[in-house]
């Protein structure tokens, strides 16, 4: 008999979830260490997309961006995300 977890992996590489739940994860941790300086969206091929408030707030975090990214990839013991991508809303 299987082991839930060999079940839950073959499901997600049948299915192509990896991706997406890897995604997910980074998202969260990004969201995790943000302390309302922004709001994570979305993760793909290294760049990380995520939003901030339009106008000063916007302008500061691009000026922190290259430590941003650096804190991130601290959690995970990696270089995961390569870009940030800043989004004023």
């Amino acid at each position: 008999m299987d082991s839930i977890s060999n079940l839950l992996n073959d499901y997600q590489k049948r299915h192509k979830l990896g991706n997406s739940l890897n995604a997910a994860h980074i998202v969260d941790v990004a969201n995790s260490i943000a302390n309302d300086r922004y709001h994570a969206v979305s993760f793909r091929d290294g760049r990380l997309k995520v939003e901030v408030p339009a106008g000063p707030q916007l302008y500061f975090l691009k000026k922190q961006e290259e430590n941003i990214i650096i804190e991130i990839n601290k959690k995970f013991g990696r270089e995961i995300v390569r870009d940030l991508v800043l989004r004023g809303v």
